[in-house]
């Protein structure tokens, strides 16, 4: 169940002296179990026309609280009404979670680096009720450029307020447009994902290599070659 989607938990009452559905107006609960607690939430209801009690749960009714995400149980049935013993079903598990949303600060496609130069990586994640998600999280960059990649695991920075890590590329990092991808996950949460198309270009400056002298030996009086 997902902490940001509205979601029906609906029973439907049975009279069974009659054979048959209830019809409207008939007193009944829905009640849900929090993670860790022995007290149930109860929701006290009426049924509908067609026999059912349905509680609907948006965000604000779940709150904001994400110690209140992970396993849950509910149940339900005819309750305090004069006409009806009182019932309920068996308790069923749900698991409630939140969503996770990813922002990439930088690259921010407008700076471009030189094979050798460090790539910092920052991002911000939030939940589904915009709170920001500073611990308890993986955070993970990475840098594509068409079937390489190469990735780094992040921090929360609090002076910045970032999730923050850095790449040292190398002669051996290929030259060209790279896109940037930010994976997030945690416990009880739906991962986050963000991408960044063209997020910089990794050019090369000139590398000098196999020097040589020819001939390697001799006095100093002798011409030499020098060659790189």
């Amino acid at each position: 169940v997902r902490r940001d989607v509205t979601t029906n938990f609906i029973v439907r009452v049975y009279d069974s002296d009659v054979n048959s559905y209830v019809g409207s107006g008939v007193y009944g609960k829905i009640s849900l179990l929090p993670p860790g607690s022995t007290t149930w939430n109860n929701y006290l209801l009426t049924t509908n026309s067609s026999g059912y009690l349905v509680l609907s749960m948006s965000q604000s009714g779940w709150k904001c609280d994400n110690s209140l995400l992970g396993t849950w149980y509910w149940k339900g049935g005819a309750y305090g009404d004069s006409c009806y013993k009182d019932s309920e079903t068996l308790e069923n598990k749900f698991y409630l979670v939140g969503v996770l949303s990813n922002s990439i600060i930088q690259p921010g496609g407008s700076t471009n680096y030189t094979r050798g130069d460090t790539i910092t990586f920052k991002g911000t994640v939030v939940d589904d009720c915009g709170n920001a998600i500073t611990s308890g999280a993986t955070v993970i960059f990475k840098m594509i450029n068409g079937g390489t990649q190469y990735s780094c695991t992040a921090l929360y920075d609090s002076n910045e307020q970032v999730w923050k890590c850095s790449i040292t590329t190398d002669i051996s990092f290929p030259v060209g447009w790279y896109n940037v991808t930010m994976e997030s996950s945690s416990t009880n949460f739906i991962s986050g994902y963000a991408s960044l198309m063209n997020a910089f270009y990794l050019k090369s400056a000139p590398y000098l290599q196999n020097p040589s002298v020819t001939p390697s030996s001799a006095g100093w009086g002798i011409m030499r070659n020098f060659t790189i």
